[in-house]
Formats: structure tokens, sequence, C-alpha cells
């Protein structure tokens, strides 16, 4: 996912084959995986199995239905999470209240380099409607010792007056 992509090779956005136009999220997902990126991806998004159970335990299951998830791996919630939009995912989903008064969503995110000890990364966002995204820290410094950063992604809302819910597709990538 974090090495995938979602243009051409005339850097043109992939194209909806049902429809002819510009792909979303929705047709391409995480996008096309580019297996020579995956081999050496620099940034990853490290996740386990425990993560995704906390994930779930964000959702207000209840203890009846967590149990299918824990029956082999006897897990409990550890309730890591501030949010369930907190999980260690390529993939950011900000959702935003129904109410009209939230106007920011902040969510976190660890980045572990796998690639060169010493390098660096700056944060490229591609522009949409709907809202402003901020990432901080916006470059990544990595000096040999120093392996995981922890990333604040926030989501400024832009209040319409024709919209009352929009969907935003963050369009985040770590560049070398």
């Amino acid at each position: 996912m974090t090495t995938a992509y979602i243009h051409d090779n005339t850097n043109k956005p992939l194209i909806d084959a049902s429809t002819a136009g510009p792909s979303t999220p929705y047709d391409h997902g995480a996008g096309h995986v580019n297996p020579v990126k995956a081999l050496d991806p620099g940034l990853i998004y490290d996740i386990g199995a425990q993560d995704y159970f906390d994930f779930l335990c964000t959702q207000g299951l209840e203890p009846s239905q967590l149990v299918v998830f824990e029956k082999f791996s006897k897990r409990t919630c550890r309730h890591s999470l501030r949010n369930p939009g907190d999980l260690n995912y390529p993939a950011i989903s900000a959702v935003f209240p129904e109410t009209l008064n939230v106007t920011v969503v902040t969510l976190y995110r660890t980045v572990t380099n796998v690639g060169p000890p010493v390098s660096s990364y700056h944060v490229a966002i591609s522009p949409f409607e709907g809202a402003v995204v901020k990432v901080e820290p916006s470059r990544l410094n990595f000096n040999g010792k120093r392996k995981e950063t922890i990333l604040q992604d926030y989501f400024h809302y832009k209040i319409s007056q024709n919209s009352s819910r929009i969907w935003i597709f963050d369009m985040e990538r770590w560049v070398t």
C-alpha cells in the first residue's frame, strides 16, 4: 500500500474502466502495486494482530462479539487507540461528526524507517476539496539510531453550505 501508485505513466489519474473517468479510491483502493518499490519501501506503517484487535475494541462490540476474534489468541482490549481512525494503517480516513461544530480531526500514525539508516523524507499532500490537511512533522530525518516517528495528521474541515457530509481521500506521500 505504501508503494502503490494512482497515476499512469503519463502522470494522469488512473481511469475507471466502467465510467472512462478518473478513478477514486473507491475504484482503485490503495492503487496499483509497484513490485520494485515494494522491495525497498523506505517507510512503513508497522501493524500487528493486537493492533487490529484494539481497533475492534473501539467499535463498541460486546464481549460476546469480541470473543470470536480472541478465541485462539487470548487477546484483550488494551485501549491503545484514541479513536478508530488511529489504526496504524497507511490508508487514512477522517470522519467528521454530523454536527458542524467539530471542524478539526487529528489522527495519529507511527512510521518505521526500513530504508537506509541515515535518510530524510518530506510529506507531499495532493490537494483536494473539502478539507485542509497538515502533517506534523512534515519532514522526517533519521540519523541511524531512531527508527520510528509519531505523526499527527490534522484534517481541517471546510464548512460548505451545499454539503453536510464529505468524503476525504488523503493523498499523503512520503518522498525521499
